[in-house]
């Protein structure tokens, strides 16, 4: 946000009053600005709230404790992954992956495996089974995220991208509208997007 206020401080400098019709956002901010204005497109439940940090944590401890995971549930310290869980999630959102294609991916991924295996060294084997049980476990619990949100009508930071972008893909009307309204976009730092984001801005 700080870097928004900014930016239009610039523009007032360079381009004068003009600058007040230049709508800047960051990402976060336009998807915010499009489920606010179009709040009956985004009805996943009679109500819809967003996660806050603390409900994310206590959420991934009930989803580690309801499993007896092997690989993300060390004996003495059950919630040692959580926040490597939670960033993992994010990143996982940000590239436009859903616990199915993540599940996909991993299928592969074992295949993979299985046929270089003979070629891999014995702690280069273990060190990649490790990765891949480990991995499937996260797929439970990204799985089991997902669908407490749905059921609960929340959702986290990250899927505020997600909603409008699948939005986007389904409602032509919605399309149309942003379409219409914004004939030019400028990126600021476009090398940093992710693929959630350059989905929005394609």
């Amino acid at each position: 946000n700080s870097a928004v206020f900014a930016l239009k401080q610039r523009l007032l400098e360079i381009i004068g009053p003009a600058s007040y019709q230049i709508q800047v956002y960051t990402f976060h901010g336009f998807c915010n600005e499009i489920i606010g204005t179009f709040p009956e497109k985004f009805l996943i439940a009679k109500k819809i709230n967003q996660l806050n940090d603390l409900e994310q944590i206590f959420l991934i401890q009930k989803i580690i404790k309801t499993y007896n995971f092997k690989y993300l549930k060390p004996l003495k310290s059950p919630y040692y992954y959580q926040k490597a869980i939670l960033e993992v999630i994010g990143q996982l959102k940000q590239e436009n992956i859903t616990p199915l294609t993540f599940s996909a991916i991993l299928k592969n991924e074992e295949k993979l495996f299985i046929l270089e295996k003979k070629d891999l060294t014995k702690a280069k084997k273990e060190e990649r089974q490790n990765q891949i049980n480990k991995n499937k476990e996260l797929v439970k619990v990204y799985d089991s995220y997902q669908k407490y949100l749905i059921k609960e009508g929340k959702y986290d930071y990250n899927d505020m991208i997600l909603f409008v972008l699948k939005a986007l893909a389904k409602d032509n009307e919605l399309l149309s509208h942003y379409q219409e309204k914004f004939q030019y976009i400028l990126v600021d730092e476009y090398q940093d997007t992710n693929s959630a984001q350059n989905e929005i801005i394609k």
